[in-house]
């Protein structure tokens, strides 16, 4: 059995797209997906997704990442429970 390894990053500029988010990401390990999620006008919701091919990928991701600043905003950068991610995004 392979466990989903993903991070919850909040607080993304409206302008941050999925090619950024995953060219910000790539230099800690394999990315399987990354998405930002997007209203229906195509600007960023603020939040968004990262899932690793592995756990000290995303830790070393968190590490570096978390608190640091992206144009004007603070980024949250975290492990995110799967069944989380299902619950957050289907009322999004």
């Amino acid at each position: 059995m392979r466990f989903i390894v993903m991070a919850l990053i909040k607080n993304l500029a409206e302008s941050m797209d999925n090619a950024r988010l995953e060219e910000l990401f790539t230099g800690f390990g394999n990315i399987l997906s990354s998405k930002v999620v997007v209203s229906e006008d195509g600007k960023s919701k603020g939040y968004g997704f990262v899932q690793f091919e592995s756990e000290e990928a995303a830790n070393a991701a968190i590490e570096k990442l978390n608190g640091s600043t992206i144009g004007d905003k603070q980024m949250c950068v975290k492990f995110c429970d799967a069944f989380k991610i299902f619950d957050f995004c289907a009322y999004s």
